[in-house]
């Protein structure tokens, strides 16, 4: 095509630059470092076993089988992460990332959604205002969200935050910390979960908790919530809400479960609380 101009080179190059001023920049197959960089223009990149740079101002991105870490970022465009066998950090000024497979630790950031299918280490995404998704993880998971939604699949442990959206969390068997301050917060916890001090905070929306029959914990629930909204209900009987003798105040439980060897905090200002047995 017009313009296009096609370099080979040996795959066994040990390092490779590679520039374009808005064009496309395509490499494929080779075994060292790569650094590939366009003012406009998209970059794909497969198959290259080793470090991985790259940085565009606005174009689309995808990457597949890179061996060695992943660096990139992005003015606005679409980040693709297929599979990568270290750890990556992305960015991205405004533009959806979308990671497939990661077995090194993974970090990213930008103002749209971040989907995250499975990371074999641990996850540290942030987002502006946009969807945060990460179907599984086997390392601590860190989210943050100015205004969107988080949503965690399986994870170990998980630090969540959203200033404008809800809060699921799926699968958890370790300790977590969330906090919404607008829209609901689920959170489910695994057979053998192991809570040590967990906290979730919803500001105005319903906070409901699963938690397996056997689980040795110790819940300390509070709902700040005025009228008919303001209640702890739980499928646990030993579990039960008081209020103040006044019949004013906050409604508050607190009971040990099976021995309570973990802290499980509950709070809510403007909702109700939910603990319900796991299925």
């Amino acid at each position: 095509m017009p313009g296009e101009l096609r370099v080979t080179v040996p795959a066994s190059i040990h390092q490779l630059s590679v520039g374009s001023d808005q064009g496309t920049i395509i490499v494929r197959g080779i075994d060292g470092t790569l650094e590939a960089v366009t003012l406009a223009g998209d970059i794909e990149i497969r198959n290259v076993k080793g470090m991985v740079t790259a940085r565009t101002g606005g174009g689309e991105m995808t990457f597949s089988v890179i061996g060695g870490p992943l660096i990139t970022f992005s003015g606005g465009g679409t980040t693709r992460v297929e599979s990568v066998f270290a750890g990556a950090s992305l960015k991205s000024a405004g533009g959806d990332i979308f990671v497939g497979r990661v077995l090194g630790p993974l970090r990213a950031s930008t103002s749209g959604n971040i989907q995250v299918r499975e990371a074999e280490s641990t996850v540290a995404v942030h987002s502006s205002g946009g969807l945060i998704e990460i179907d599984r993880a086997r390392g601590a998971v860190t989210a943050e969200n100015g205004g969107g939604s988080i949503v965690v699949g399986a994870a170990p442990s998980v630090q969540a935050e959203s200033a404008g959206g809800g809060i699921r969390l799926k699968s958890i068997s370790g300790p977590v910390r969330a906090t919404t301050s607008t829209g609901p917060l689920h959170a489910a916890f695994t057979g053998h979960a192991t809570l040590a001090t967990s906290f979730l905070s919803a500001g105005s929306g319903d906070l409901t908790v699963y938690l397996p029959s056997n689980i040795s914990v110790t819940v300390k629930a509070l709902n700040e919530s005025t009228g008919w909204r303001g209640g702890i209900h739980s499928e646990f009987p030993d579990l039960r809400s008081k209020r103040p003798a006044s019949g004013f105040g906050a409604a508050y439980a607190e009971q040990s479960l099976n021995g309570g060897n973990s802290l499980l905090m509950l709070s809510v200002s403007s909702g109700s609380i939910f603990v319900k047995r796991a299925r």
